[in-house]
């Protein structure tokens, strides 16, 4: 039986503890009352908030670039194809990332893609999670993650790809263990696991899993800064322009939601006129904010307080 992330659980006891009634219908369903409000909440995430629009266009990575299009919000150049045949078009002197349309997680992502040929590999590769593909100019910068609930930005983080700093006596291969066993402390769910691609980037920087690695020296582990994978969260919430709540606002308006979260990639956050538009999640799971580093933020206070705002006042 699936089991509820730690995001649900944290929003079930802040919601008790303020008088509402719970209703669980599974581990990972619940009903929460109180007065006027009663709202569904899945994994965590309240789905009276979201809806079945955004969820087909949040889902479909070459939708979701339209929509951005449409709201005049800047994003990466991207082609949405099928077969390698519908590249003709593509300028093969930039870099690439290639996905599949409809990932998530950081599944079948694949960066500097750079020829026909290495497209052709990946298709071979990945067939079975296609049909369609989107290859994308890849962008270097700030991988930042901002969270939406009420129409507002409550919190934004830098995702960095999982890596491990040296202590000048333990091994690769220890400082991954010690470094998995922090990041399925902050949250079960998630876990860093040497693979291959882990292998080959470790080979990459000159090491094995049984080398030293010196005191300050940074190996990286992972190349998408993906949390479930062992990425580290960063907190920057009050370093984000403030324009891109413009951004957010159109968003809400045209999906007619209240939650989700968006990603950006950015070379300045400061700077909106360096942001580039990646993502959007409808279902966006929160819990990295409680843990990131520099600050937290309980998120499940801010969700039951939006909540708590529908109740009308002589049910106080």
């Amino acid at each position: 039986m699936k089991q509820p992330i730690p995001q649900h659980t944290r929003i079930i006891d802040e919601a008790l503890s303020r008088n509402f009634i719970v209703e669980e219908n599974s581990p990972t369903e619940a009903i929460l009352r109180k007065g006027n409000v009663s709202v569904r909440m899945r994994q965590g995430i309240i789905w009276d908030w979201i809806n079945e629009k955004a969820i087909t266009i949040c889902d479909d990575k070459s939708i979701t670039k339209s929509l951005f299009n449409e709201l005049a919000i800047p994003c990466p150049l991207s082609y949405t194809f099928e077969k390698t045949e519908e590249l003709s078009d593509v300028d093969w002197n930039k870099n690439y990332v290639l996905k599949p349309v409809d990932g998530s997680n950081g599944d079948g992502v694949k960066l500097n893609v750079t020829s026909i040929e290495q497209v052709h590999d990946y298709l071979t590769r990945n067939a079975a999670i296609g049909p369609l593909f989107l290859l994308e100019e890849f962008i270097e910068g700030y991988d930042l993650r901002i969270q939406v609930i009420g129409k507002k930005i409550v919190a934004a983080c830098e995702r960095i790809p999982a890596e491990i700093i040296g202590d000048g006596h333990s091994t690769v291969q220890a400082l991954a263990a010690q470094r998995n066993e922090v990041v399925r402390q902050q949250n079960p769910s998630n876990y860093l696991s040497i693979d291959d691609e882990s292998m080959r980037l470790i080979a990459e920087q000159g090491l094995t899993l049984d080398a030293v690695v010196p005191t300050g020296k940074t190996v990286r582990l992972k190349e998408i800064a993906n949390m479930g994978r062992g990425a580290r969260a960063v907190d920057c919430t009050d370093e984000i322009d403030p324009k891109v709540a413009q951004w957010v606002e159109a968003i809400c308006q045209k999906l007619n939601v209240s939650y989700f979260a968006l990603d950006i990639i950015c070379t300045n956050r400061n700077d909106i006129s360096t942001y580039k538009a990646l993502e959007l999640n409808a279902q966006a799971e929160w819990f990295h904010h409680t843990f990131s580093e520099v600050r937290q933020h309980d998120l499940e206070v801010r969700i039951v307080d939006e909540l708590e705002l529908g109740i009308d006042s002589e049910t106080d």
